[in-house]
């Protein structure tokens, strides 16, 4: 894994290389940022570069340093993988680097959640489905008591998921078919190992029959 922290932010680097001196970490100027780097640690009042980063198509993570209280809403917009206060703490530290270790190892068993300030990367194994209500989408997990609130289209998310992960079982549900227990074709509703049903309409019926059948004898 290789770290790249701007010069401003440079006692950063410093615990950095301190706490985990087998990960490569350097420090740069915003003119030569090394854009090989799988994570980028900007001043948060840098936003402007981290706007430059994205615009020019850097695949890596992004995170801001500074006052977590005083987030410039221009950083939303970098999509960053987190926030680090200054002066610095280790746990918190070590906390964005194994989140951004555990991103990059497997990209494809977490979907990440924008919220106002920072990307949360929410594993594919809890999440039991998504809803759609009004002109949000409700992530519901087997980890939060309360479903995470998402400020997008279910037809878009459902683009992001693993297609045999998830199945489109109502125009409002996208179900996780690793936490179904139960097609009850009487009642047309699918049970989740949760307690929870979600309605299946005429319309996707057949799909989600033929989805959770293979499914369940793939395993």
């Amino acid at each position: 894994m290789k770290i790249v922290v701007m010069q401003q932010a440079a006692s950063v680097a410093v615990m950095l290389k301190d706490i985990l001196p087998d990960v490569q970490t350097d420090i740069c100027t915003p003119e030569a940022i090394d854009l090989s780097a799988d994570l980028i640690i900007l001043p948060q009042e840098h936003f402007a570069v981290a706007e430059e980063l994205r615009c020019s198509g850097f695949p890596g993570e992004i995170a801001f340093a500074g006052n977590p209280n005083v987030i410039p809403p221009q950083c939303v917009s970098a999509l960053p993988i987190g926030h680090i206060a200054l002066p610095a703490d280790k746990s918190a530290l070590l906390a964005l680097i194994s989140r951004c270790q555990a991103v990059l190892r497997h990209p494809d068993r977490v979907y990440a959640l924008h919220s106002r300030d920072t990307v949360r990367y929410i594993p594919h194994d809890d999440i039991l489905y998504f809803s759609s209500s009004g002109h949000r989408v409700q992530i519901h997990t087997a980890c939060d008591e309360q479903p995470l609130s998402h400020l997008r289209k279910l037809d878009d998310i459902a683009e992001l998921l693993p297609p045999k992960g998830y199945i489109r079982c109502h125009q409002r549900y996208l179900a996780n078919l690793s936490h179904v227990s139960a097609l009850n074709r009487q009642d047309m509703l699918l049970e989740m190992d949760d307690g929870t049903t979600l309605s299946v309409s005429k319309r996707f019926y057949s799909a989600t029959a033929e989805s959770l059948l293979h499914f369940t004898s793939s395993k």
